[in-house]
């Protein structure tokens, strides 16, 4: 993207600007922050290109605001247009957003505190969206299982297998049909609402909290959750295994037992709004589901010979292997 298209794009939207600011990383789409020229903050997003997006922003667009219209800092449409815009041969599609502050972090650098205060905010916004009616929304299931599909016909490869094994030393020792029964099982039970399933580091803010801030402990805020677009109706423990997932490989310097223990039971349970109804053996078999989901986008979207060195893919190897999955 270049400050051409920004500029273009802010024109359609009739704004006068003072700054562009760079890029923001570690997202889903492409996010520009903007001082206009009353000086206050926007941000421009350039939606992923892919097939749906529209309907995609949609539904997040929706789910979005439904939550910070609850007091949580979301982002919300500061303009409600959809921009078309061609580059390269591209349709790009954009929109003009509330501007949120705080700041991403280091996966190094979380804490107890920051680890308590995500599992506190997930507990609240479940709270608020199981108010939410929804329809005509994807269903976690369906999702799931046309996940476990690609992913066991994949690792399933002759020539998958041989390559692992020569390049990475990786034997899979994945029993597919017991996450099949497993969300086939979760299909039948009751308490299904909206959920996040991306509330992970890159889509969280934190700051220094303020004394407005509805999300805060022992001084630190969450001052923005961001990219509901993979939003969809199902049970909230897969939420919040989805969040385990990523915080066991994340939090490297944290036990499996404290990530657990912080999140879920210090966070989740004990200081939000919600109280997550789950059995442990099931909260277990989800948070590896996703680990073989992580697992798998790794082998996909890498050269095999680089993957000894992403510290993530190490880490996610390591709690596989803790988990008997593969040897």
């Amino acid at each position: 993207m270049n400050e051409t298209l920004v500029a273009n794009a802010l024109r359609l939207y009739g704004l006068d600007y003072v700054r562009i600011f760079p890029s923001q990383k570690g997202y889903r789409n492409e996010i520009y922050p903007i001082e206009l020229k009353n000086l206050e903050k926007v941000q421009l997003t350039f939606f992923k290109n892919e097939p749906g997006i529209l309907q995609r922003v949609q539904r997040a667009d929706t789910v979005s605001e439904f939550v910070a219209s609850c007091g949580l800092p979301t982002r919300v449409r500061f303009d409600k247009k959809t921009i078309q815009l061609s580059s390269h041969s591209r349709c790009l599609y954009a929109g003009l957003y509330n501007y949120l502050p705080g700041n991403t972090i280091a996966w190094e650098s979380y804490t107890k505190t920051h680890i308590k205060l995500l599992g506190q905010t997930m507990s609240t916004m479940h709270s608020i969206l199981a108010g939410q009616e929804f329809s005509n929304q994807p269903h976690v299931i369906d999702e799931s299982v046309s996940l476990l599909e690609r992913v066991e016909a994949y690792l399933s490869g002759d020539d998958i297998k041989m390559a692992l094994l020569a390049k990475l030393g990786i034997n899979i020792n994945i029993d597919f049909d017991k996450y099949k029964r497993l969300l086939v099982g979760c299909s039948g039970l009751p308490g299904n609402q909206q959920l996040h399933m991306d509330f992970v580091r890159g889509n969280i803010l934190f700051a220094p909290a303020a004394s407005e801030d509805v999300c805060q402990l022992n001084n630190l805020a969450i001052t923005g959750i961001l990219d509901f677009e993979k939003t969809a109706v199902g049970l909230p423990v897969f939420d919040v295994a989805r969040t385990l997932a990523f915080l066991l490989v994340d939090c490297k310097s944290k036990t499996a037992a404290q990530v657990w223990k912080y999140f879920l039971y210090s966070g989740y349970q004990k200081r939000g709004a919600a109280k997550l109804r789950y059995n442990k053996s099931l909260l277990q078999q989800l948070v590896e589901f996703y680990l073989i989901h992580d697992f798998y986008k790794f082998l996909r979207h890498n050269p095999y010979e680089s993957l000894n060195e992403n510290q993530h893919f190490i880490r996610t190897r390591y709690i596989m292997s803790e988990y008997g999955m593969i040897n």
